[in-house]
């Protein structure tokens, strides 16, 4: 599973829970690893935009066929959660003995 956080983008807050948003993306990856092409099959906006742009930067090891690299095509579903505010930051629990 991919995570990412468009820029500028948050994911929705209610009632102090957090949501959190998936977008599920069709991937072409050309032979030398790069994102030909990525399209939303599910998601909303502006969801939706941030995860293509943001797959258009990736990068990835091509697959094989044969010893030699080509293209493919995969579905990646990248969530958005909603940022942990500045200086929120839970600290993972003491164990029991240490208490």
């Amino acid at each position: 599973m991919v995570e990412a956080v468009g820029a500028g983008l948050r994911a929705l807050v209610v009632d102090d829970e957090e949501v959190i948003r998936s977008v599920v993306l069709e991937v072409v990856i050309e032979q030398d690893g790069r994102v030909g092409d990525a399209r939303v099959v599910r998601g909303e906006a502006p969801f939706a935009s941030a995860a293509v742009d943001a797959a258009r930067a990736w990068t990835f090891v091509p697959a094989q066929r044969a010893g030699r690299p080509v293209s493919s095509r995969i579905r990646v579903q990248v969530d958005f959660r909603a940022p942990v505010p500045t200086g929120t930051a839970r600290s993972p629990s003491a164990p029991a003995s240490a208490v």
